[in-house]
């Protein structure tokens, strides 16, 4: 019978259904680096729930659930993947907020893998997820991630054909080298990083197609702004927030597939720009 289950999810000491309930940070329970825990937010009562201390130290206890599809790991004390091949149908993995996590090595030798979850886990690299030909979705947020070459030798087609690679990568210390790697890539469907020099990454963005960008604090200046604009006339989502050095938002009403901008309230002046105008997309300020 446990060979049948094609999906598992686990929340510290909670299993949890996506139908009831979503992951969200806990900050009045952080783990021991000072990062925070998780919870879960129940749809049907709006409680946000405890869900204490995780369990699993490794996959052992997983081992006859070899038919998984999809296994999702929060607040795990998990150090080691090893074992993770044998789950030969696996497609989807998640270890997030699990604090002794550093090594995520042996999850790219999961042939299938398309969709990566390592956000908040301690995770140093991505060196070999060149062997996963089917990727399409990765966070690597608030990693100790600083190489992201490997990235660069991926064959992305699979991802190409559905719009490009989602790929969400903030708080890393990427550098002129990370964004370059980022430059490789032709397309994404969603790209998100923040706190990084747009003289750096619009130039090297130029040319890659973003239909979806989240971005807080990477532009300096209105000017920025409409740089990056006339470089993607494919946008279609943009989330601002937190960028209080624009003040003008006009260059945005001449992209055609931008269908909703979000700004932050400290952005007033940026609001107040486009009163009177008659935007296209749907505006949240």
């Amino acid at each position: 019978m446990l060979k049948h289950v094609k999906e598992l999810r686990i929340a510290g000491g909670m299993l949890y259904d996506t139908q009831q309930f979503s992951i969200q940070e806990d900050w009045e329970h952080p783990d021991r680096s000072g990062n925070p825990g998780v919870q879960l937010y129940s749809f049907e009562t709006g409680e946000y729930i405890p869900v204490g201390n995780g369990f699993l130290m490794d996959l052992s206890p997983l081992a006859d659930l070899t038919g998984l599809e999809l296994l999702e790991l929060y607040g795990q004390p998990i150090r080691d993947l090893s074992g993770i091949q044998e789950f030969a149908s696996l497609q989807q993995f998640t270890a997030a907020y699990c604090p002794d996590l550093e090594d995520a090595s042996p999850l790219f030798a999961v042939p299938d893998l398309c969709v990566i979850n390592l956000k908040r886990s301690p995770v140093r690299s991505i060196m070999g997820i060149q062997n996963l030909s089917d990727l399409l979705w990765l966070d690597i947020s608030y990693t100790s991630v600083k190489d992201l070459s490997p990235l660069a030798a991926c064959d992305l087609t699979t991802a190409y054909e559905r719009g490009g690679l989602h790929l969400q990568c903030n708080s890393l210390d990427l550098g002129a080298d990370g964004i370059a790697a980022l430059g490789t890539i032709r397309a994404f469907s969603w790209l998100s990083f923040r706190d990084q020099d747009p003289a750096v990454w619009i130039p090297a963005l130029a040319d890659t197609a973003i239909q979806c960008f989240d971005c807080p604090n990477v532009f300096h200046s209105s000017a920025d702004l409409t740089a990056f604009a006339a470089d993607h006339p494919e946008l279609q989502q943009l989330w601002l927030d937190w960028n209080p050095e624009i003040t003008d938002l006009s260059c945005l009403l001449d992209l055609e597939e931008l269908t909703l901008v979000s700004v932050s309230y400290d952005m007033e002046e940026a609001t107040f720009s486009l009163q009177g105008k008659d935007p296209r997309f749907h505006f949240y300020g």
